[in-house]
């Protein structure tokens, strides 16, 4: 008979459970009970039984079992390459020192003309563009050449071709790739309870301003996907990554100032520093590694060992120019172990966890051009977080119907990225300039509520003594509709009493049999050679994923 050994880790502010491990316990009939050491923990609970052992302790003695575990729904076996949490800790209280001693240099060359700093827009005259400022005063100082001189070396583990790749790997999964990113690395990633405690001092999260820090965060990652170009020195993505990790070291300053000031404000003791090496880390992971290995398993996609080689190269260059330690990213094998070290040591849900959580959920529900309703959007947390983690976050559980159209999504998503490969070029091209034509009226178009011109990663969202997050409250859900309905002038995917997603899962599961029988056709031939013209005319027009959803509505 097998057993299993249930390790359930107190929360480590005595709240609710953070994660659930099982160690598979081989059976042997010499032995009626399985013995471990106590844990000598204060607040510890220990006790045993002749099935299983459960024990509740904090996430530092987890380092106690080295096999089989399931951490907030993702599973795998701890290996000599995890870390534990006391092993990985001093990463908390080390930072990109660097770009902090570099804004400093910038602040003395060329000070702020204002500190009338606007939030959301960063639009006082004190906003700067930093990547220029270091460009233009690089060869006069010392700290600033060092910075400048290591963000313009590439490393010799870069293959530029490898990064191409890589970012082919967006183009082909990029419905399921960017779902992950809202769903799972951003809302997912309010699970990291220190993480938030910076977040929540930005107001970057509050209701009123989270939709477009996501359209920012979405800017940031178009640039770094939109060619090889853009990611090499002087490339788009390239200059907003350095914008990026100078915009981290203001943060960063700012709150330790505050700290300084008023002692308690952020406590470093407990949190580490703000915007430190493991929290870094940890956000180079949730962009790279638990889309890999978490959000697109959970939508049935998986990469190949070469897919996710290139991607991992994609973001281990990112995250260089970000200041991120990287070295962890050599192989998947050592990437996975870190993102698996840090989410056993870090994610436990907190308060401000959920409150910074479901104000991304609130801000993107009912607006243009989707009009999708909160119920769905929970639905979609659910599926790429799992049940556990979404619970914890606090968001709501939502109708089967919805999630039964989450499952319908994923696999028409399934079936037009494993067709992309049998694309002509030129298919693969039109698809790609749709994709980011789509993206860039997502960010851009202030119609549907985008940010207009192109961020500069500037210092907008400034944190300031007594100001917390704080939960937003949706406007009604009719109300709602009509102000952005009126405003774009986009049509509603969905409405509030519509039952559009028990049609949508019949409308696309309709398309879906229709996409299986031409894939069929396509590896079976026909003598006559009137089927081999099918699937492409076929799956040309149902990759027109705008007109796809307008046509739902």
């Amino acid at each position: 008979m097998e057993k299993f050994l249930t390790v359930i880790p107190a929360h480590p502010r005595g709240g609710q459970t953070a994660t659930s491990v099982r160690r598979h316990v081989p059976s042997s009939p010499r032995h009626q009970f399985v013995k471990i050491p106590r844990v000598s923990s204060p607040g510890s609970v220990w006790y045993q039984s002749q099935s299983s052992i459960e024990i509740m302790y904090p996430h530092s003695h987890m380092s106690e079992f080295d096999d089989f575990r399931t951490v907030w729904g993702h599973s795998f076996y701890w290996t000599s390459k995890h870390k534990t949490a006391p092993e990985i800790s001093h990463l908390l209280y080390s930072y990109d020192k660097l770009a902090t001693d570099a804004l400093d240099r910038l602040d003395e060359f060329s000070p702020p003309t204002s500190k009338a700093w606007k939030c959301p827009h960063g639009s006082g005259d004190g906003q700067r563009d930093l990547y220029v400022l270091l460009q233009k005063y690089a060869d006069s100082d010392e700290v600033l050449g060092q910075l400048w001189e290591e963000v313009s070396t590439v490393p010799e583990w870069v293959d530029w071709e490898q990064i191409e790749r890589g970012q082919r790997v967006v183009y082909q999964y990029s419905a399921q790739i960017l779902l992950g990113l809202l769903y799972k690395s951003l809302m997912g990633g309010m699970g990291a309870y220190r993480v938030v405690e910076t977040l929540s001092r930005t107001g970057g999260f509050g209701l009123q301003v989270t939709r477009r820090r996501l359209l920012e965060t979405l800017q940031h990652f178009m640039e770094v996907i939109e060619d090889i170009d853009a990611v090499k020195p002087g490339g788009k993505g390239y200059v907003s990554s350095v914008r990026v990790r100078l915009l981290h070291a203001a943060v960063r300053r700012r709150l330790m100032q505050l700290e300084h000031e008023r002692p308690g404000y952020f406590d470093m003791d407990k949190w580490g520093v703000p915007i430190n090496d493991l929290h870094s880390i940890g956000t180079i992971s949730v962009y790279s590694v638990a889309i890999i290995y978490m959000a697109l398993p959970r939508q049935g996609i998986y990469l190949t060992d070469q897919q996710i080689t290139d991607y991992l190269a994609l973001w281990r260059w990112v995250g260089y120019l970000l200041g991120t330690p990287v070295d962890w990213m050599a192989t998947p094998a050592q990437a996975k172990a870190m993102m698996e070290s840090v989410m056993t040591s870090e994610v436990a849900p907190s308060a401000n966890s959920r409150i910074l959580a479901n104000n991304i959920l609130t801000s993107q529900a009912r607006i243009p051009p989707l009009h999708a309703p909160r119920e769905l959007l929970a639905a979609q947390a659910y599926q790429l977080n799992g049940d556990h983690l979404a619970g914890a976050l606090g968001i709501e559980k939502p109708p089967w119907h919805y999630r039964a159209f989450v499952w319908v999504q994923c696999i028409v998503l399934y079936w037009l990225s494993y067709s992309y490969p049998w694309l002509s070029t030129d298919m693969q091209r039109s698809r790609d300039r749709r994709f980011k034509s789509f993206a860039h009226f997502m960010i851009h178009s202030k119609k549907i509520g985008g940010i207009g011109e192109s961020t500069k990663f500037e210092f907008q969202y400034l944190p300031r003594i007594g100001m917390l997050t704080e939960l937003g409250h949706p406007e009604e859900p009719d109300e709602k509709e009509a102000v952005s309905s009126s405003n774009s002038g986009t049509p509603r995917l969905m409405t509030r009493h519509s039952k559009m997603p028990i049609r949508a899962v019949l409308v696309v599961g309709t398309i879906v049999g229709a996409v299986a029988v031409v894939s069929l056709a396509r590896f079976v031939g026909s003598p006559s050679g009137w089927l081999r013209g099918v699937p492409r005319h076929l799956l040309s027009s149902v990759m027109a994923q705008t007109q796809l959803l307008k046509s739902l509505a």
